[in-house]
């Protein structure tokens, strides 16, 4: 029978208590071995780390066992792992805070909203002012580009917290690309190339590749993708953002978990050091980052994180969206490659 001590019945016997659940948690009890052994019943919780590293949360209760003329022999145990439940409880706390996140970002997103008003109006007539301004066009309308972005991360965190559905309709994702380079070009030191790849056309105006999404959803995905992949080459190297159509065969598009069919597919790959296999498995986990602390942090290795609230958001299939990501780190190889499907 199991014990939650990874040992049997049989083996436990003639042991001494330590020695069964390890110094650390013997400190822990020790206090209610002595109650128990002193002729009170008693009950208690604790923790216990496993060989493989999982810690197992138990509620045990001890009873005395006296013999005919009351002296007390020993103590009976009755234990109740907890686990499952411990697990349950930190999920319900983490789905509040998620709640109180949201709420919180939608009040933040409404005075936001109202300071971004100020600077793509201003930026917006200095644009239509100076029309022919070579400085205007360098620094002037990359801005209004980034605030315009900033304009629709409003309406996305005001969307998240409201829980209203995003907006999707047809663009055209190779010229969103080719448009957003301009933007890149300004937040990325110049040791790293930028490439854009559409189709197998050695011509990208020729290239037009439609899908039904979320341009701001798409922008901002790649925009973080690009900042990972800053923080992973802080000796530079090169940035691929590739774009082409792919049919989805029924097997293929099972293993996706999407809808068989045509798709865009938009492959981001990097030099950079990649993600070994414990950070991989990981990295569609909501919030999860690698990056240090503001108080230790030689330089962000992950950048703003991958973003999965946005891969996960909406429940409507009309749009099909969907996630990879392959790490050749994982492997032992020096480059790191993200993947996102259309």
């Amino acid at each position: 029978m199991p014990t939650g001590f990874e040992r049997d019945r049989d083996s436990m016997l003639g042991s001494h208590v330590s020695d069964i659940v390890g110094t650390t948690t013997y400190a822990q009890i020790e206090p209610y071995i002595r109650q128990a052994l002193s002729g009170e019943t008693v009950s208690f919780e604790y923790s216990t780390r496993q060989s493989a590293g999982e810690i197992l949360h138990a509620r045990s209760t001890l009873v005395p066992e006296r013999d005919s003329t009351g002296k007390i022999l020993g103590c009976y145990l009755l234990a109740i792992d907890l686990t499952e439940q411990k697990r349950a409880e930190a999920a319900a706390r983490e789905a509040q805070k998620m709640r109180a996140i949201g709420q919180l970002s939608g009040g933040l997103a409404h005075d936001f909203n109202n300071i971004l008003t100020v600077i793509i109006g201003n930026l917006d007539a200095l644009d239509r002012a100076l029309p022919d301004s070579d400085v205007v066009k360098r620094h002037a309308v990359p801005a209004l580009r980034a605030a315009q972005l900033g304009a629709n991360l409003v309406r996305r965190l005001l969307a998240i917290a409201r829980q209203q559905p995003l907006e999707a309709h047809p663009i055209d994702v190779g010229a969103l690309l080719l448009g957003m380079a301009p933007l890149l070009r300004g937040s990325l030191p110049e040791s790293i190339s930028i490439r854009t790849r559409l189709g197998s056309s050695p011509n990208t105006a020729e290239v037009s590749l439609w899908a039904l999404t979320d341009p701001g959803q798409l922008e901002d995905a790649l925009i973080n993708l690009a900042l990972n992949a800053r923080d992973a080459m802080p000796e530079g190297g090169n940035l691929e953002f590739a774009c082409d159509r792919v049919c989805l065969a029924p097997r293929d598009a099972r293993s996706h978990n999407l809808p068989a069919g045509n798709y865009i597919e938009i492959l981001v790959t990097d030099g950079g050091q990649g993600m070994d296999a414990t950070t991989l498995a990981r990295a569609f986990d909501p919030f999860f980052t690698t990056k240090p602390s503001a108080r230790k942090r030689p330089r962000a290795r992950y950048g703003a994180g991958i973003r999965p609230s946005i891969r996960r958001t909406g429940p409507d299939r009309k749009h099909a969206r969907q996630g990879h990501v392959d790490s050749p780190a994982a492997a032992r190889h020096p480059a790191g490659e993200g993947r996102f499907c259309r």
